[in-house]
């Protein structure tokens, strides 16, 4: 059987969302589409609608010659009709429109257990639990928040700012001086114009906003950590991170880990309020400045002459580069050569990686042998397929891309992978995540 009749089969046993368009609706997507004026997308979603209407059998097609005829996959026609099913017109048709109410309802509802209040990421992700999308990038979400006007400080504690005079001093001449960091200055500016002390001074915090040209949320920020941890805090951003990813970094390793993760550490920066978001790469390229390798164990790399010699045919015949460097990096780090060996600094020196990429190489290897080094997607495969056969998260119908890369991450296989990355292995093994849950 095809992959294509199995998918359609498995979509079929599920309950279908009907769509009844009553004669007012019609003419509206008729008109819609007459007019094309709209975004593309919009106009596609108001053609499949009328094709899915049930009110109008002589226009009525499968949803199999829908995915036809528009181009689109069975999952995408499910989708919509379920959106009008739920949400009608509006939500069928509108992605942005759609999801600004959502937004909006979530930001105005109680924080989130441990949090004084939300903030753009975890409403990005509180979004992808209720399942309302697949994925959504938290400056997505602040640009939502942006246009509906919404602050997600307000209604929160707010931090009064009371600067002594030689605070005050030094922040001026830091102002007058203007030979520091843009953002530090801002930050000072501000502080000066919200201290409660320099009453004929003082402006209203929208007012501070419209003339640093400021978002509400950085005032409130640089406010919340004057009153926690002074001057230094409030103006510096870098340090601020560094000092705390190095504290994270140094801590125990979050529970069912062994070790702390450049995802782990973002997570657990967010978590805790340091920052509104932040990613794994840059909390990467914050450790390697700071010269901490938060791999505690290490392991030895110990080749017989087979592995050996497969690895010096493999560097020899000049395949994918990342083959090449992971394969000389084991021939440098094995145990059975010490004349050719070279200590881990010098490897990092010689091929140009960092310590830890070292000695997640040294783990693999252990752990897979030379299926590791062979092919890096074939290694990683079974372990999708291992994820999607099994029961989609708490909370959710099916799993998604996106939830398939965090269960990797989660369960330590790889440091960091993109939901796209996971997308195209899925595609190559005929692994197709339905509509409702993952049909093979």
């Amino acid at each position: 059987m095809r992959f294509g009749e199995k998918a359609s089969r498995e979509m079929g046993r599920k309950a279908k969302n009907i769509v009844l368009l009553t004669d007012e609706e019609r003419s509206e997507l008729l008109e819609f589409v007459k007019q094309g004026k709209a975004h593309g997308y919009k106009t596609k979603h108001a053609q499949i609608l009328l094709a899915l209407d049930e009110n109008s059998p002589a226009e009525r097609l499968s949803r199999k010659e829908i995915s036809k005829v528009y181009q689109t996959d069975l999952s995408t026609v499910a989708v919509i009709a379920g959106r009008f099913v739920k949400g009608g017109l509006l939500c069928s048709l509108g992605r942005k429109e759609w999801l600004v109410p959502q937004v909006a309802a979530i930001a105005r509802s109680e924080a989130p257990e441990g949090r004084e209040r939300w903030t753009w990421q975890s409403i990005a992700d509180e979004l992808v639990r209720r399942g309302v999308v697949d994925r959504i990038s938290s400056v997505t979400v602040g640009n939502m928040l942006r246009k509906l006007n919404l602050n997600p400080c307000e209604g929160n504690i707010k931090y009064p700012v009371t600067l002594t005079d030689e605070e005050r001093n030094e922040l001026l001449e830091l102002v007058k001086r203007g030979k520091t960091q843009g953002y530090k200055i801002i930050n000072a500016q501000i502080l000066l114009k919200l201290d409660e002390n320099g009453s004929a001074e003082q402006l209203s915090r929208a007012k501070i906003c419209k003339a640093y040209q400021v978002c509400s949320t950085t005032v409130e920020q640089t406010a919340k950590r004057f009153a926690k941890g002074g001057i230094v805090s409030a103006l510096g951003r870098q340090e601020r991170v560094e000092a705390q990813v190095a504290a994270i970094a140094r801590s125990e390793a979050p529970e069912g880990r062994e070790r702390w993760t450049w995802q782990t550490i973002a997570d657990e920066l967010v978590r805790c309020d340091v920052v509104e978001s932040i990613s794994a790469a840059h909390v990467g390229k914050v450790l390697r400045k700071m010269n901490l390798n938060f791999v505690r164990k290490k392991y030895i790399v110990t080749l017989t002459s087979t592995e050996r010699n497969e690895l010096l045919e493999l560097v020899k015949r000049g395949e994918q580069e990342y083959k090449i460097r992971h394969a000389q990096i084991l021939l440098a780090l094995d145990e059975h050569c010490p004349a050719e060996r070279l200590s881990r600094g010098e490897i990092s020196k010689t091929y140009r990686v960092s310590l830890p990429t070292i000695s997640y190489i040294a783990e693999r290897f252990e752990k897979e042998g030379m299926a590791f080094v062979r092919d890096r997607k074939e290694w990683l495969r079974p372990h999708i397929a291992a994820i999607v056969h099994s029961e989609a998260p708490e909370g959710r119908e099916r799993w998604t891309w996106q939830t398939i890369a965090d269960e990797l991450v989660r369960r330590g296989v790889v440091e960091r992978i993109s939901a796209d990355n996971v997308g195209l292995m899925l595609r190559k093994m005929n692994i197709r995540l339905g509509g409702y849950r993952a049909a093979f």
